[in-house]
């Protein structure tokens, strides 16, 4: 969230469209996979983990999951009232795209960098 009021602090992006602040919010969520992978399998391996690959995929749901769900329950309640706040189609597939092409291979690549320290330790 941070990031996010930096870049409008800083005027990188307008904040008068309503989905720039959205995408800028899916893009930083997005990035924080690699982060939550790297700890999670970290720690996971201090604690002498040997399915580190279960692991990663049970992270990977539990990280996205809630978001996903409350966004998904939230847009078809906006929709049913006709809202002027819900989301078009071409942006929900934009933000699954997101989340397969740059999300999940940033899950993967935290979980393959400890997992090479611990295997060289």
């Amino acid at each position: 969230m941070v990031a996010i009021l930096v870049l409008g602090v800083t005027v990188l992006f307008l904040l008068h469209r309503p989905t720039v602040f959205v995408d800028a919010l899916a893009i930083v969520y997005a990035l924080t996979f690699a982060i939550s992978s790297y700890t999670s399998t970290y720690f996971y391996h201090q604690l002498e983990g040997t399915k580190w690959t279960k692991k990663v995929l049970l992270i990977g749901g539990l990280y996205m999951g809630p978001l996903f769900l409350v966004f998904i329950v939230n847009n078809i309640v906006a929709v049913f009232y006709e809202s002027t706040t819900a989301l078009p189609l071409g942006d929900i597939i934009k933000f699954c795209l997101l989340w397969v092409f740059l999300a999940l291979p940033l899950l993967i690549l935290g979980a393959v960098i400890v997992h090479r320290v611990f295997k060289h330790m």
